[in-house]
């Protein structure tokens, strides 16, 4: 996540080439093998701010689930939140939060 969203603001902002890019992902002592860092890096080159967009929705997700847990407290069922962020399909975050806040009150 973190190799793609370097490259991804090295390529948009300061304009480095999918090759200067690589190069800078191969100094990364724990960087994944050269082809895994360049496919990553060519999705970064297509879809500038992806990484980013990923790990904001990741992040998101994640708060979400906390709020829900303190909210419902011993009556949180994971079974239950997956069926209803899931059952859903793709929503805004605010209307899965909605949803989440009708299921699990207080939350």
């Amino acid at each position: 996540m973190a190799m793609g969203t370097v490259g991804d603001t090295g390529m948009h902002v300061k304009r480095w080439t999918l090759d200067q890019a690589e190069q800078y992902a191969a100094g990364d002592a724990i960087t994944r093998p050269k082809m895994r860092r360049r496919m990553v890096l060519a999705d970064a080159s297509d879809f500038p701010g992806l990484s980013a967009c990923y790990w904001a929705g990741g992040e998101e997700f994640r708060r979400l689930r906390r709020q829900t847990e303190v909210a419902a407290g011993q009556a949180f069922d994971i079974r239950r939140y997956h069926d209803t962020v899931l059952s859903g399909g793709i929503v805004p975050f605010p209307v899965l939060e909605k949803r989440l806040q009708r299921l699990f009150p207080g939350s």
